[in-house]
């Protein structure tokens, strides 16, 4: 849960931004997993605003325009507490299982039994402070979603989605929701914001740096751990080949687990 973002529902992360310089006990290796794209944030919304062309701006206004003319005005809100966080997540499933459906995914938010977890989680931190949903509604049904950890002043968005209609996706909400996403940040003098996993466009085009996140690879101190270390660590290794450097093959074992992924379950 949560990736490398460590907290009470995910106390110890198999995924961690920066490796212990030099630990090698034997009982620890770590494998470099992905990169995660971060987003230095201005203090000012007009710092904000210089740092995309006048016409990306202007683009997003005319989206939203059209979008009102044609379906009505756009809402742009944020979900900030516990009541609010609990009452929105069914439409935030409903939106995951849209934009996913027919692949796979390792999140399983498609299933009520891998949804409730973050859906308590959610609304626990929300109750702190520490979590919110950022959401953007519009023709009366909710369009994108932002699932944001808060750990002042680093912002981490977990999961984002937008519909995949196209009555509704030719005005890229989703592009919307994160521009509203870094405005709001800003406001309240958040200083960071992390994409976490992924090298999609959007994330892309507010980059400021990237990091490196590692898959962290444990075993006990004992003769059993240190046989299975390095079996695992090459077990390992060979999935991420298969996930980040063939893409033919990944796509083969992604329709193949989407089958699986989307089939009704049933209770024993």
């Amino acid at each position: 849960m949560f990736d490398y973002v460590a907290n009470e529902f995910n106390p110890e992360p198999r995924l961690v931004v920066e490796p212990p310089a030099g630990r090698r006990d034997g009982r620890t290796r770590y494998l470099r997993f992905s990169e995660a794209i971060v987003v230095d944030l201005p203090s000012t919304q007009e710092e904000l605003r210089a740092r995309q062309p006048g016409r990306y701006w202007a683009e997003l206004r005319r989206r939203e325009r059209r979008f009102a003319e044609q379906f009505g005005p756009l809402v742009h809100r944020q979900a900030v507490n516990a009541e609010d966080v609990r009452a929105s997540m069914p439409a935030v499933q409903q939106l995951y299982r849209e934009r996913w459906q027919g692949e796979y995914t390792s999140l399983r938010w498609k299933h009520d039994d891998g949804f409730a977890p973050y859906v308590d989680a959610m609304a626990a931190l929300a109750g702190q402070g520490r979590g919110r949903l950022q959401l953007l509604e519009g023709d009366g049904r909710l369009l994108a979603f932002g699932y944001c950890l808060l750990e002042h002043p680093w912002a981490y968005l977990y999961q984002h989605a937008a519909t995949p209609d196209e009555r509704y996706r030719r005005y890229g909400v989703g592009k919307l929701l994160v521009a509203r996403l870094l405005q709001d940040l800003v406001e309240e003098g958040f200083t960071h914001l992390d994409f976490m996993l992924g090298d999609a466009a959007y994330k892309r085009e507010w980059e400021s740096w990237r990091r490196e996140i590692h898959l962290r690879v444990h075993e006990p101190d004992t003769l059993a751990g240190r046989v299975r270390l390095p079996v695992r660590s090459w077990l390992h290794r060979t999935r991420l080949r298969v996930q980040f450097e063939s893409p033919r093959l990944r796509a083969v074992l992604k329709r193949s687990l989407a089958v699986l992924d989307d089939a009704p379950r049933t209770r024993p």
